[in-house]
């Protein structure tokens, strides 16, 4: 279980938040216009989170033995 936890950290917090942080940069370097940042940041907080949310559950729950 703290292998999970290990995982939901990194998967679910440090890598989300260190992707927005660089799209955040890139956009500062001109690389990209405010719509596509905003799109970006709302695909990352709305798609990317969820899904990895919902994987580490299916993780658990297969990890978890039958009764």
């Amino acid at each position: 279980l703290g292998l999970f936890a290990e995982l939901f950290l990194v998967a679910c917090i440090v890598l989300p938040t260190f992707a927005v942080v660089l799209v955040a940069m890139v956009a500062l370097q001109g690389g990209m216009g405010h719509t596509q940042l905003v799109t970006v940041v709302l695909g990352i907080a709305l798609g990317l989170i969820p899904i990895l949310q919902s994987m580490i559950i299916i993780l658990v729950d297969g990890s978890q033995p039958i009764e």
